[in-house]
């Protein structure tokens, strides 16, 4: 009995998720709509909206129902709409209904219309008689014993609740907050301490912290691991694998990838990359495709800034994309198993708040 229940549960699930992959996702979003309703929805949209920026003034005053008309318009068409750019229109018809819809009520409450403006006392009344007219005062006044109700008085006759209930809540649609959320949950004032110069100026020698002192070493350690320091490492380790290699001829370099590729770093890959794009930067190496559309790298002699000048060479310095799925293939089909550029050991920290380098 307990299998069919399982059973029939998955089944009827499976149905549900069948039914709104095919059916709810539509209701709000269809890409395949027919072009015929499309070509209505914008069309009414289109109209809704010149209708409304023509006849502006009209709307504006305190008698005219063109705004509630254009909403109720506006909410019939939506219903058709299934693609984000007539989703579009439709949301600049409510933005321009809200802002007739503020301007038409502060010009009232300024009296700034054709309208006199809105009468407080007139208003206060009417709220009054409202509450004093609620259903639960009304039984109230039916068994109304003066010693119980406090001798009739007028403030237990106005029933805000029933204000709140119909006039109020309809209109609110602001969720409700919890209060932690908008802070913590307590604050402790802060209370200033006002010492004197003289209290300042008492300090534990035990709890004075002098400033590092670098020493030269310091200096060197930094300036090893700058990125021209590294840029030049690189350019004569690409000089030394060439010569030795007897590849040192005009056309004749290394694979791109398998220079650059470090098979045990995907970070230091990176930066290999990096570094290389300065040699090709300033003219110190060479960047080519070669026959088997692997890209390749060989030296260069770097023009003089008068050549430059007379040739009209620009500086120009691209890195290629790689990320980590492409590092491993390129590991992989290259067989690479050490990294022709030495591997960089990260330096540890000397001290607490001491040097890093």
């Amino acid at each position: 009995m307990v299998k069919r229940e399982k059973g029939k549960g998955k089944a009827t699930q499976a149905l549900h998720e069948k039914v709104i992959a095919e059916e709810g996702d539509k209701q709000f979003y269809d890409p395949d709509q027919k072009p015929e309703e499309r070509r209505i929805v914008r069309k009414g949209l289109r109209e809704l909206g010149r209708s409304l920026n023509d006849n502006k003034a009209e709307y504006l005053l305190p008698n005219s129902t063109g705004l509630l008309t254009t909403l109720t318009k506006a909410n019939q068409l939506f219903k058709s709409v299934k693609q984000t750019s007539d989703a579009t229109l439709d949301s600049r018809i409510l933005v321009d209904a809200a802002d007739m819809a503020y301007n038409r009520a502060k010009a009232l409450s300024l009296g700034t219309s054709a309208a006199t403006g809105i009468d407080v006392d007139e208003f206060v009344g009417k709220l009054i008689t409202y509450m004093r007219n609620s259903p639960d005062v009304g039984q109230r006044r039916a068994g109304d014993d003066d010693e119980q109700h406090g001798g009739g008085d007028e403030g237990d006759m106005l029933d805000w609740a029933y204000l709140g209930r119909t006039a109020t809540f309809k209109g609110n649609k602001r969720p409700a907050t919890s209060d932690f959320l908008l802070g913590p949950l307590s604050v402790e004032k802060r209370q200033r301490i006002i010492k004197s110069r003289a209290s300042g100026l008492k300090r534990n020698a035990a709890n004075i912290v002098r400033p590092q002192e670098l020493k030269p070493s310091d200096i060197q350690n930094q300036e090893s691991n700058s990125t021209t320091k590294l840029v030049m490492e690189i350019a004569d380790t690409l000089d030394e694998y060439l010569t030795e290699h007897d590849l040192t001829e005009e056309g004749q370099g290394v694979n791109y990838f398998r220079f650059v590729i470090n098979p045990k770093s995907f970070a230091q890959t990176v930066e290999n990359i990096f570094y290389v794009s300065f040699l090709v930067r300033d003219g110190r190496a060479a960047l080519w495709e070669g026959d088997d559309g692997w890209p390749w790298l060989g030296l260069a002699e770097a023009a003089s800034a008068e050549e430059a000048r007379e040739r009209g060479v620009v500086k120009r310095q691209v890195i290629c994309t790689v990320d980590m799925w492409m590092w491993r293939e390129l590991v992989g089909v290259l067989g690479l198993e050490e990294s022709i550029i030495p591997f960089r050991q990260a330096k540890e920290e000397v001290g607490t708040g001491g040097w890093y380098s």
